[in-house]
């Protein structure tokens, strides 16, 4: 499975750090991996194996001119073949 990020909104913050947590729930498999690249486009491979995957992802981004911004964890999941 591969979790990717892409600039969304302008501007594009000047730098970034997205961590994503998964577990899944068919064969118990968990992980926590940061995605790497070049800001704002990050993505990590992970081997989940196949089932229900559940995620949460969480970060910061930072602006040129400005503040450290925290996300709201996002939650989802997948069912992976």
């Amino acid at each position: 499975m591969q979790f990717t990020t892409t600039q969304a909104l302008w501007p594009v913050p000047a730098a970034g750090q997205v961590t994503v947590a998964w577990l899944n729930r068919g064969n118990g498999r968990t992980g926590i991996v940061d995605l790497t690249g070049d800001y704002p486009n990050l993505s990590a491979t992970v081997d989940t194996g196949p089932g229900e995957v559940l995620t949460t992802v969480f970060g910061s981004v930072s602006l040129a001119s400005g503040p450290l911004c925290n996300s709201t964890p996002a939650t989802g999941g997948i069912t992976v073949g």
